[in-house]
């Protein structure tokens, strides 16, 4: 233990002992005040007291020191990773040197990682002059999956590249509350970067590049829209050939430290490489940041402060004490009025001496205690001067003891009558609707302990012709039993041989058993154990969320609705500046 507030101990410690020295100088200043005038003197129970009240001012001040305990791992909850997937939509990204195009390969890339990623909160951003945030985080598979794909019909034979100027807009979209700037980028782009500007990127930012295209490169070719080929672009008379830059990747990840580059090309699909290396860094971070608490003992002192306080003020009480001991120990022992007035009502009817609405207190008490012959006899005796709800109290009576048809006799001849109200006769319907299941009940239990005896008697009957078979025996062929067990013996010795063999390997088969039980039971542990690693936690939040994912399934309306807001958005998805290129690249 230890004090986080250990400034304020001196301090205290001088007030807690100058009050202490003036409330024990006051007591006792008044004890011999006491003595010369009445000539007593103090009890040790009162003493007891003081040293008490005491203890409790030590102890009621300490957690303003903040006493806490060693320190303790705290098992936090796994967040999401935030994800954002920047989509290059320049010109250039037309060139077909990577098949479709690059642009086309770019977005099957990052379909393919949303639907691979998992535990990732994913945002789009698609750019060319400028950048545009097309989803904001999340998860939505479907959502995602609909806004990739109507980039396709997108025009992007204009516009040019600012590659480090969309990561550094993009990483905005990463601040928190409280400043911190944490998350993975995901860029696809043929490193083509005509305005160069000069990007910072925090420590705790992952930069996934993914460059599309061939060290070649190839021209831009400008189609129609129903895909027919118009010519290739030109830039100041001449045709533009685009190739990929690898120099811009290799610059960008010397500069940038949790940075790495792939170079794709017409069937190479990254995807898993680029979610490992993601999770790892993610696994460090969280390794960084686990959270470590010491529990806080403050409340523990001050409870056993108000402890000591109660205990010694009723110390000082004395007898008074004693007497509010014993009120409360012998309170238990009082009976209810429930039970008062059931044995006085039973008092009375041992006397005869009971009226009508006794009588049917008393029967209804009897039910209530599962004593339906006791009810029924006292409810029985007065039968015509009961009343409707004694009735039927009656009939519950009679349908737990078994009179089943009394039961129902009775509840026809109450619905007969004209004065029964609404919940009086749903009562009726009930009653008889139990009392008819509870008969079929009994029928049919009846009928299957009959077949059941009847099963019995059939099998005794086989069993001994069974018997009188087996004494019918003839002598040949117990004859010839006994040639075929000479022939048994003869065998023996070459079995043994052969049944040693299989037992060693039996017994190996067994060890390796064993030893993948133990494994087995290590992995459970690890399973079921509180003490896991990140990695552990990580890969369990990630099973749960595949396992929502399969049985998650889209309503056809829904993906109606996924269709039109696909077309609609495409309106949107722009990131062309107005006014031309004005001389400019714009590929």
């Amino acid at each position: 233990m230890s004090f986080l507030k250990s400034y304020l101990i001196i301090p205290l410690v001088i007030l807690i002992s100058v009050y202490l020295i003036f409330y024990f100088v006051n007591i006792k200043k008044f004890n011999t005040w006491v003595y010369e005038i009445w000539g007593k003197q103090l009890n040790t129970r009162v003493k007891i007291s003081h040293i008490f009240y005491a203890i409790f001012i030590v102890l009621f001040t300490l957690p303003l020191l903040d006493p806490r305990g060693p320190a303790k791992k705290a098992d936090a909850n796994i967040p999401d990773q935030k994800t954002i997937i920047i989509i290059d939509s320049s010109a250039s990204m037309l060139a077909e040197d990577v098949k479709p195009n690059r642009f086309q390969k770019s977005l099957m890339m990052a379909r393919h990682f949303v639907r691979k990623s998992v535990g990732h909160q994913i945002a789009i951003v698609s750019f060319s002059d400028y950048q545009k945030r097309i989803v904001p985080f999340t998860d939505d598979l479907d959502l995602l999956d609909a806004r990739i794909s109507s980039l396709e019909e997108l025009d992007i034979t204009k516009g040019g590249s600012s590659i480090n100027l969309s990561i550094k807009e993009s990483l905005q979209y990463f601040l928190t509350e409280k400043g911190s700037i944490n998350g993975n980028l995901l860029v696809f782009t043929d490193g083509e970067d005509h305005f160069k500007n000069d990007i910072e990127v925090p420590e705790n930012v992952n930069i996934a590049l993914v460059g599309v295209g061939t060290l070649k490169g190839g021209k831009i070719p400008l189609r129609s829209s129903s895909g027919g080929f118009k010519r290739f672009k030109k830039f100041n008379g001449t045709e533009v050939i685009t190739k990929l830059k690898e120099s811009y990747f290799k610059g960008f990840v010397n500069k940038i430290k949790k940075s790495k580059y792939w170079i794709v090309q017409s069937y190479s699909i990254p995807t898993e490489e680029i979610i490992d290396f993601f999770r790892k860094n993610f696994l460090v971070e969280m390794e960084k940041g686990s959270i470590t608490v010491r529990p806080v003992w403050a409340p523990y002192f001050a409870s056993a402060g108000i402890l000591f306080f109660t205990i010694g003020v009723f110390s000082s009480f004395g007898k008074s004490f004693l007497i509010l001991a014993l009120v409360v120990g012998f309170s238990h022992n009082e009976i209810s009025a429930d039970e008062f007035i059931h044995d006085k009502l039973m008092e009375k009817y041992k006397e005869n001496d009971l009226n009508v609405e006794e009588r049917q207190y008393l029967g209804f008490s009897f039910l209530s205690l599962d004593d339906a012959n006791k009810a029924e006899i006292i409810l029985k005796g007065r039968k015509k001067s009961l009343t409707n709800d004694a009735l039927i109290n009656l009939g519950v009576s009679y349908i737990k003891n078994g009179k089943i048809k009394e039961g129902l006799d009775l509840y026809k001849e109450l619905s007969r009558k004209d004065d029964l109200s609404i919940e009086q006769r749903n009562e009726v319907l009930q009653n008889t609707l139990l009392a008819l299941s509870n008969e079929q009940k009994k029928k049919s239990n009846k009928s299957k302990e009959n077949d059941k005896n009847d099963k019995n008697k059939n099998n005794k009957n086989d069993e001994n012709q069974n018997n009188k078979n087996d004494e019918n025996k003839s002598d040949n062929e117990k004859n010839n039993d006994n040639d075929k067990d000479n022939k048994k013996n003869k065998k023996q010795d070459g079995d043994k041989k052969d049944s040693d063999k299989t037992k060693n390997k039996g017994d190996k088969k067994n060890d390796d058993k064993k030893k993948n039980g133990k494994n087995d039971n290590e992995g459970e542990q690890n399973k079921d154990g509180q003490d896991k690693s990140p990695e552990q936690k990580l890969a369990d939040k990630e099973k749960e969320i595949e396992k929502k994912r399969k049985m998650k399934k889209v309503p056809a309306l829904i993906k109606q609705i996924l269709n039109e807001d696909r077309n609609l958005q495409k309106k949107y998805y722009k990131t062309i500046l107005k006014g031309g290129s004005n001389g400019k690249k714009d590929w």
